[in-house]
């Protein structure tokens, strides 16, 4: 069985936040407790196809299938062209840190911040030393942004990994946290820099504040009790990355009050919402959204269970897509019935530019292939997106590609 760690460094970003998200989610039913999905599923994968390249000395290309461990299961994967891109850009990126490499190594940050060893530590994707600096690394394969500034996941793995290094003899003066996002071209030049003075006299004291207050929330008072109120009240806060994959999300009564606290703002119009109101709002927008599927999910569930929802009830919804359940047969019998190929069958259709680009890789220079695709590929240009401010990207020209939006003009 594998041991999971209670002070888990990709779950810091919530437990500094929000120190009673630990005990709370373990009040959870097991199968509660343990949520994933097909991104996370996908990034076990991509990571164990990084590592197998970084430990052979392979490009992503070369890895055709691959049978890998997720938390005891034996997986396989097959990469496509898009997942090898993803992975060798990460390797890539790997391969500008200066000095020698170590890959997925466990470090332990338990001594440190105060707790027991066994309840803290994390697997880094890969460090290096160069002298007296270490670069610590961490891939992340999902479309969600994430900075490696002041990340609180980095910054454990760091002190894991410095605390490894000087008990083995090696002096460190500075430390640099990367990480690298190929989906979304988050691929800094530079990592966040940290002084050892940093780690041993800001970070590992905050971290040792954060721990003990998690300590100080557990165990959990027994729900609906007044006690429990007041537990909550102290020990959990909301935040949007906090909030994001927590599994106690939906059972958590501070984010039910910062939800009836936004419904229950009220203007006239949205124009007259203040600006301080509407930033906060904007910041609660994927939280709502979440609980928004949450609640609809757990009321069919009840309902699927035949218990009661006041007000609501399950009706059968849009039936799928036809599709032919046997191609071969339905040719078969079109055919038998007269129906000409020219009913039956779609004229050639071109491939999309993308489709075209991906098959031409094979064979072809990116320049040889830019200069055919340069004269007959066109793109609409690309609209403002709203982001956090920390997000990357280049930022919108007020004005810009007007052409693109429809103008309503007063009457």
């Amino acid at each position: 069985m594998t041991y999971h760690s209670r002070f888990s460094a990709s779950a810091a970003h919530r437990w500094i936040v929000c120190p009673g998200s630990i005990p709370a989610i373990e009040s959870l039913p097991e199968d509660d407790r343990n949520t994933t999905s097909e991104a996370a599923e996908e990034g076990t994968a991509l990571h164990a196809v990084m590592e197998h390249c970084l430990i052979n000395s392979l490009k992503a290309v070369d890895v055709k299938s691959l049978s890998y461990d997720d938390h005891g299961e034996t997986k396989r994967i097959e990469p496509d062209a898009e997942q090898h891109d993803a992975v060798q850009k990460v390797l890539d990126h790997i391969g500008t840190l200066p000095g020698q490499l170590f890959t997925e190594t466990r470090v332990c940050y338990g001594y440190a911040i105060g707790v027991e060893p066994k309840d803290a530590f994390g697997t880094a994707d890969a460090y290096t030393i160069d002298g007296t600096t270490v670069h610590v690394y961490d891939a992340k394969f999902g479309r969600y942004f994430v900075s490696q500034d002041a990340n609180p996941q980095m910054i454990l793995y760091a002190i894991g990994v410095v605390d490894t290094l000087e008990m083995l003899g090696h002096k460190i003066t500075d430390v640099y946290t990367h990480i690298g996002q190929p989906r979304i071209g988050y691929l800094p030049e530079e990592g966040w820099h940290m002084t050892i003075a940093d780690v041993k006299n800001e970070w590992i004291p905050k971290f040792r504040d954060w721990a003990n207050e998690v300590k100080a929330a557990t165990p959990m008072p027994l729900t609906g009790t007044e006690k429990w109120h007041e537990w909550a009240e102290r020990f959990l806060q909301t935040d949007d990355d906090a909030c994001r994959f927590c599994p106690f999300a939906k059972h958590c009564p501070a984010r039910q009050k910062e939800f009836d606290e936004m419904i229950d703002t009220e203007f006239d119009s949205i124009e007259e919402v203040p600006a301080e109101v509407l930033s906060r709002h904007l910041s609660m927008a994927d939280r709502v959204t979440d609980y928004i599927k949450q609640i609809r999910s757990h009321a069919t569930s009840l309902l699927l269970r035949d218990a009661e929802v006041e007000g609501f009830k399950l009706v059968k919804g849009r039936a799928g897509n036809r599709r032919w359940a046997s191609e071969d047969k339905a040719l078969e019998a079109l055919s038998s019935a007269g129906i000409s190929e020219d009913t039956l069958f779609a004229k050639p259709k071109l491939k999309s530019p993308t489709q075209v680009e991906r098959a031409l890789k094979k064979d072809m220079d990116k320049e040889d292939i830019e200069a055919i695709l340069g004269g007959v590929v066109v793109r609409n240009p690309p609209k403002p997106a709203l982001v956090a401010s920390d997000a990357p990207g280049d930022p919108w020209i007020s004005g810009a590609d007007l052409e693109e939006f429809e103008i309503q003009k007063g009457k």
